[in-house]
């Protein structure tokens, strides 16, 4: 039973891998085609026995590794017909075959990639030329009007126009003259502010001076009255000891 099983799975195998190298190779003669488009008869012979040969030589082998692990009395190296093969378990075999799957899956993503791409790009291609074309509608028309407004403008628009330029140069002349009064009167204001910081700072130091001399004079007078207070007094002193002398 494991025999014939074994035997399945590697007929399955042999067919995937037939198929995979086949379409391998008509992809491989389909690319220069696109990018050359010549190809000489004898290249795909020779890519077809050259598929054949390892489509032939990957079969032998595996059935070769299958009769090996079928038979449990061979545990190293068997040489057969001048090669040397070793005992694989059953588990390689499904590997390979999974391995022919998986890339066969590659081959169908990537031939499907490459068509989106190609016709994302004709897609985006297209909207840009649509898109050039209707700028260019655009273009054509505000011309069109363009020269329709200058036609029916006339001389009397031209005349109008003059006159509107004229009272355009006659206000930037009195902003620029607005302009020259406001900074006269802020230098002006500047140089007042001056003036008056000057004045503000001399009048606190003449307050300061006027209360120096207050404070000298107070001092001063109060030095004199006393002065004559102890005058007064001495004077007494001595009358009174005058008195005392006098009478003794």
């Amino acid at each position: 039973m494991e025999d014939e099983e074994r035997q399945r799975k590697l007929a399955a195998g042999k067919a995937k891998l037939a198929r995979f190298r086949q379409r391998k190779a008509q992809y491989d003669g389909d690319i220069p085609k696109k990018q050359k488009k010549k190809r000489t008869s004898s290249s795909k012979h020779d890519s077809s026995l050259h598929t054949d040969q390892q489509s032939g030589e990957l079969c032998s082998e595996s059935s070769q590794r299958v009769d090996l692990a079928g038979n449990p009395d061979c545990s190293g190296p068997e040489r057969k017909h001048g090669q040397v093969f070793s005992a694989e378990p059953e588990s390689e075999i499904s590997t390979t075959a999974d391995e022919c799957s998986s890339e066969e899956e590659e081959f169908s993503l990537d031939d499907s990639s490459s068509e989106q791409g190609a016709q994302s790009s004709q897609t985006c291609l297209q909207m840009v030329e649509k898109e050039l074309a209707e700028k260019q509608h655009d273009i054509e028309e505000l011309t069109q009007e363009l020269e329709e407004m200058r036609a029916s403008f006339g001389t009397e628009g031209l005349k109008q126009l003059q006159e509107f330029e004229a009272a355009i140069k006659q206000r930037d002349g009195i902003i620029t003259q607005l302009t020259a009064n406001l900074q006269q009167a802020r230098r002006e204001k500047d140089d007042t502010m001056v003036e008056f910081l000057e004045l503000t700072e001399q009048s606190q130091k003449l307050q300061i001076q006027f209360q120096h001399l207050q404070a000298n004079e107070t001092l001063q007078n109060s030095t004199l009255s006393r002065t004559a207070t102890d005058l007064l007094q001495a004077k007494r002193q001595i009358f009174t000891q005058q008195q005392q002398l006098q009478d003794y």
